[in-house]
């Protein structure tokens, strides 16, 4: 799945996994629930319903029940790409594979198609994140224990949970998901600037602003910095609010 087919609306909502133990993982999980997923054939402009029946961490496959309706079984032959989109727990995803091998058991068709190469899904998030508007001083330096800088940006949005910093597109980064960073200074507009530990959860290229995208998670925050956090988060809030244009 290209990250481009997600719709726009969507699209700043939703991780990349590229790590295939972390590919396998999530797909067992769609094994042990039998959740139905939704599949499309290239350049078919119908969707088909299946489910993962079985996912082979062995061999790095998974097994795709028929297509209902079934007229779609007969579309598949190896090396067909296809799309699928679903959810797992509450969380939608979607990921591009191709056919690999067509079987049958008791009249049944069902494929074999390998582990993706990437894994789109949209993350769940437990706080309420705010896009941080134009013209607000919101610098981000995220530094390491000795204070050294890795890279500068600006502040893209902001939650209790943590927060988005945008680079310029041609900035390079020696970071990667899973990086704890124990010094990082962000600028809170109106809210005075706070140092506080974090976590990369997702680096991203933002496919509107051609920029690069780190998404952050805060790590051990102390409760003086989360009020200080959320007040902020209210103040761009009410900012938001305050532009948006009026009926009258």
């Amino acid at each position: 799945m290209h990250f481009e087919d997600i719709p726009g609306d969507e699209q700043d909502d939703y991780e990349k996994i590229t790590s295939p133990r972390q590919i396998a993982e999530f797909l067992k999980k769609m094994e042990t629930r039998c959740n139905l997923v939704s599949a499309r054939l290239h350049d078919h402009p119908q969707a088909f319903t299946t489910a993962i029946l079985k996912v082979d961490t062995r061999k790095n496959r998974l097994m795709l029940d028929e297509l209902m309706p079934r007229d779609g079984n007969d579309l598949l032959t190896p090396g067909d790409p296809l799309v699928l989109r679903g959810q797992c727990h509450g969380t939608r995803f979607g990921l591009q594979t191709h056919v690999a091998e067509h079987g049958e058991e008791d009249g049944a068709s069902f494929f074999w198609l390998p582990f993706p190469d990437e894994l789109h899904y949209q993350q769940r998030r437990s706080a309420f994140r705010i896009r941080v508007g134009l013209g607000l001083d919101a610098g981000v330096r995220l530094g390491d224990e000795q204070d050294a800088v890795l890279a500068e940006g600006d502040l893209f949005d902001l939650s209790a949970g943590g927060f988005s910093v945008m680079l310029p597109g041609s900035t390079a980064i020696d970071l990667q998901p899973g990086d704890r960073l124990s010094r990082c200074r962000i600028e809170l507009p109106n809210h005075g600037t706070i140092t506080v530990e974090t976590e990369i959860r997702h680096i991203s290229t933002h496919p509107k602003y051609g920029c690069t995208l780190i998404g952050i998670t805060f790590v051990n925050l102390a409760p003086e910095l989360l009020r200080q956090v959320q007040r902020c988060v209210t103040f761009l809030e009410r900012e938001q609010l305050r532009k948006q244009p009026r009926d009258d």
